[in-house]
């Protein structure tokens, strides 16, 4: 049986492998042969929970078996466990030190360690064997941007493209080298280049979308022109319509996810609350005070997130929005007044914005009761004619003076204040993407009546005729 599933393995027979393995190992639990194969069936389709149970427990049968330990960390990586996957590649790289996979193994671990210091060396060391790999150019050439070494990895990056000069791995260094030097325009063409090439890598789509990000702001406070294209986000709608419904909106929080919901539809306003973290309490006092010195070094601070992300926060409102940097691609000190200067800029937008009123306020939260509500829109109307669409989850609907609604629907409060419900909210990686986008059109059309029904009382009320 364990002969027959290692053929099925190896001529990619994955699924047929898996049924005769589930039998076996029913069997013979403890067959390392057959939990070996399970274990490669569950890494290659993916499921890499699985393959840990499996690598685990052939470790525990043959604890001196390097190939187990190398797998085990690969998939613990893959899992973003990343304290175990380099306690599982230490213990191999011990059983089989020389060993160039695992070496390449233990320096992805690093990388996402956030531990350059530690991967460059077996960078550096692979990089000296025969026929190194472009996967090893492109880790060496981002482990030293790391490090601040940039003419070291410009000076590698030339010699990788002599050697692979249409590699996805040194385009992607070739990205990677443009965002360290803060050359935004080029960064965004390479990063578009890779996500039209490799359109199931969501590498090339996460990275497009910071670069031109970076590019709106960095156009955005110098005055200039904003490019013609919008980023190539993961999951994209092409649809003009949408995209110019999305365009009349601006969000106030309390999260990121309206402002991802304007992204899939190709929207992609520049907003100073955008990308923030808010709350009702925090942002009334904000708005209490106009935003106010917002952008000062003197109430500015660096806060970084779990995945050492950089976030620009004031410290007095404790209001976080995301810089779509890391930490360990940028110089600290050269970022902080150019986070400053954006923050000036934004806040400055969106006072203007806010006294025009010719946009849609979008807050989103089920910690606001509606006398809150109320008073945010007060405060907001205090500045400009503002309109302001809350959103909170279904289940709120004809609870505690909420109207009643289904999913989709957006209920009228008072003149310019709305409710609307969806059906999930807080998970950014599961989006009721049709349930806003019928939040955003009612929103449209009830404004809308408003506006005309004014305008006919308006045009109803009795003139008294000149003497």
């Amino acid at each position: 049986m364990y002969l027959w599933c290692r053929l099925l393995i190896r001529r990619q027979r994955l699924a047929q492998a898996e049924l005769k393995l589930s039998d076996a190992i029913a069997d013979y639990p403890c067959h390392a042969g057959l939990l070996r194969a399970a274990a490669v069936v569950a890494q290659n389709q993916g499921r890499y929970a699985e393959a840990v149970a499996r690598w685990c427990a052939l470790c525990d049968l043959q604890p001196d078996l390097h190939v187990a330990w190398g797998n085990l960390a690969a998939c613990q990586r893959l899992l973003h466990r990343l304290p175990d996957a380099s306690r599982s590649v230490a213990r191999a790289l011990a059983l089989a030190p020389e060993k160039a996979w695992l070496k390449t193994e233990a320096a992805r671990i690093f990388d996402q360690l956030g531990e350059p210091e530690r991967s460059a060396p077996l960078w550096t060391e692979l990089l000296d064997r025969p026929g190194a790999s472009a996967e090893t150019w492109q880790g060496f050439i981002e482990a030293e941007l790391r490090l601040g070494h940039l003419d070291a990895a410009e000076r590698a990056l030339a010699t990788a493209s002599s050697r692979f000069p249409a590699h996805r791995n040194i385009l992607a260094a070739r990205g990677a080298v443009a965002m360290y030097r803060d050359d935004w325009e080029a960064a965004s063409d390479i990063w578009s280049r890779y996500a039209t090439l490799y359109p199931d890598d969501w590498v090339g789509g996460f990275y497009h979308e910071r670069a031109a990000t970076m590019l709106q702001f960095e156009r955005a406070e110098r005055q200039l022109p904003q490019p013609s294209y919008a980023p190539v986000a993961v999951g994209h709608v092409e649809d003009e319509s949408l995209r110019q419904l999305m365009l009349r909106f601006e969000s106030l929080g309390e999260d990121c996810e309206f402002g991802s919901v304007q992204r899939r539809y190709g929207a992609e306003p520049l907003g100073l609350l955008r990308w923030n973290d808010t709350s009702y309490a925090n942002l009334a006092a904000a708005l209490e005070q106009d935003f106010a010195g917002c952008g000062s070094p003197e109430t500015t601070v660096l806060d970084f997130g779990e995945i050492d992300e950089v976030y620009v926060r004031d410290r007095r409102w404790d209001l976080g929005m995301h810089t779509f940097l890391f930490a360990r691609e940028v110089s600290l000190d050269a970022l902080f007044p150019k986070m400053c200067r954006r923050l000036v800029f934004l806040r400055d937008k969106f006072i203007d914005d806010l006294a025009e009123g010719s946009k849609i306020l979008v807050f989103k939260s089920d910690a606001i009761n509606i006398r809150e509500l109320q008073h945010l829109h007060s405060l907001l109307r205090a500045t400009g004619p503002a309109r302001l669409l809350h959103v909170r989850h279904g289940h709120w609907a004809g609870l505690q003076g909420w109207p009643r609604g289904e999913p989709g629907e957006v209920k009228a409060i008072s003149r310019d204040l709305f409710v609307g419900y969806i059906s999930r909210m807080g998970d950014l990686e599961d989006i009721c993407f049709d349930e806003w986008v019928g939040l955003c059109r009612s929103a449209v059309e009830a404004t809308t009546r408003d506006a005309q029904r004014l305008e006919g009382v308006a045009d109803a009320t009795p003139r008294c005729s000149p003497p």
